[in-house]
């Protein structure tokens, strides 16, 4: 009891000292603390946007092959997404058909609109839904119905803000490249990894057979050209499976006889989760490193006033050793 008087009391006579030695240690602790948490965190919230995308998915897309062999690049088909779908390992597919042109409203005109023929199932695929109308249904692809969705931007830029619930542009028309479309709905506001918001929507059947170039509309299979296709294995476990289901499926159908011949890319939404996951994972380290530095130099500041303590105080505890303590 003596001793922790004798500690407290000269822990009072040098409270400038005392309250930086603890700050010391509480700003090194808490940095370590906050930058880790902050690592963890970026991993966990870039975790959660890839599941926001559509769980169990895959997207297939052209791209040039690596091997000199191969100089052509065949496209994507209709007739190869109906192909796919009968793969046991694949619950369900969603093709998509790029479109650019301008969109007009009124006076307002967004030049070089980024548009996508898609089917119904692309929603599914993506976990997206309408904030108001509806979306594109089998109706609307069979009769090759003018009709148009609109990405969350895009319908603010034409008619203005939405959030406030006065503005409901379904119903409205507005000119895609060229054409008339009458609005049917505006997605919700997504992510910005998701990249949606900029984006609108039109029945996939219009945009192969009225907007297309005529090189980016039939194909050698009689099928209709396709951008990439969105699909979805039957479950977690399943989607390296189906990833090397679809693989075979395209090796056959594109003709293609050696490595490095693909003219197409497969990419499965668990690795691309996988390599952004190490990359976070390597920022938590970076990140933590400074921390240990910070906690470091903190230690170095405490050893320090801690050696000149016991300097001041030899004399001091020598007196008090001679008289007994």
């Amino acid at each position: 009891m003596e001793s922790l008087r004798i500690a407290l009391s000269s822990l009072i006579v040098n409270r400038l000292r005392a309250l930086l030695t603890t700050l010391g240690i509480i700003i090194g602790v808490g940095s370590v603390i906050a930058l880790i948490s902050l690592g963890r965190g970026v991993e966990d919230f870039i975790a959660s946007e890839f599941e926001s995308l559509g769980s169990n998915l895959i997207v297939v897309f052209r791209s040039a092959p690596q091997s000199p062999t191969r100089d052509r690049i065949e496209p994507l088909t209709t007739v190869e997404a109906i192909d796919i779908l009968n793969l046991p390992s694949i619950s369900n597919i969603a093709p998509i058909h790029g479109i650019q042109g301008n969109i007009i409203f009124g006076r307002e005109n967004i030049a070089d609109q980024v548009g996508y023929g898609v089917t119904p199932s692309y929603v599914d695929l993506r976990n997206y839904e309408p904030f108001l109308g509806r979306w594109i249904s089998q109706q609307d692809v069979n009769d090759l119905a003018r009709v148009i969705v609109l990405g969350w931007n895009v319908a603010e830029d034409l008619f203005g803000e939405l959030d406030d619930g006065q503005i409901d542009p379904t119903g409205a028309t507005v000119r895609f490249d060229g054409l008339p479309f009458t609005v049917i709905g505006v997605m919700e506001e997504t992510s910005a990894l998701a990249g949606e918001n900029g984006n609108v929507f039109i029945p996939i059947s219009i945009s192969q057979q009225r907007l297309a170039s005529p090189e980016r509309s039939r194909t050698r299979d009689g099928g209709y050209y396709i951008d990439a296709l969105y699909m979805q294995a039957i479950s977690e476990e399943a989607t390296q499976q189906a990833v090397r289901d679809v693989e075979d499926y395209l090796f056959f159908a594109h003709e293609i006889e050696f490595e490095g011949e693909q003219d197409f890319t497969v990419v499965n939404q668990s690795d691309l989760l996988a390599s952004l996951n190490g990359i976070t994972r390597n920022l938590t380290i970076f990140l933590s490193l400074i921390a240990a530095t910070s906690l470091m130099v903190g230690g170095v500041g405490i050893m320090n006033i801690m050696l000149v303590t016991v300097t001041e105080r030899t004399r001091e505890i020598g007196i008090r050793k001679a008289i007994g303590a």
